[in-house]
């Protein structure tokens, strides 16, 4: 089983999540399938199954944060 992802986040809506479930078992049951990242059968078994998009970010939109200080700073929500 080969997978190659690049770093990102992976959405999913509702009714895919549910989809999802079911083949997730199958998927790690397969070999490999434990040592893969859990999206990875998103792109490679089950393609055709989900619709896929992927939306390409610059370095300027990665944002290291290490501090829940630096959280707040970002997203006011978490200043309470």
């Amino acid at each position: 089983m080969n997978c190659y992802q690049e770093i990102g986040v992976t959405y999913i809506s509702g009714e895919d999540g549910k989809k999802n479930c079911g083949h997730l078992k199958e998927f790690y049951e397969k070999p490999g399938g434990r040592e893969s990242f859990w999206d990875c059968e998103l792109y490679t078994d089950y393609k055709s199954e989900y619709r896929i998009a992927v939306k390409e970010c610059k370095e300027s939109d990665i944002v290291e944060i290490d501090t829940f200080n630096e959280l707040k700073a970002l997203d006011k929500a978490y200043d309470v």
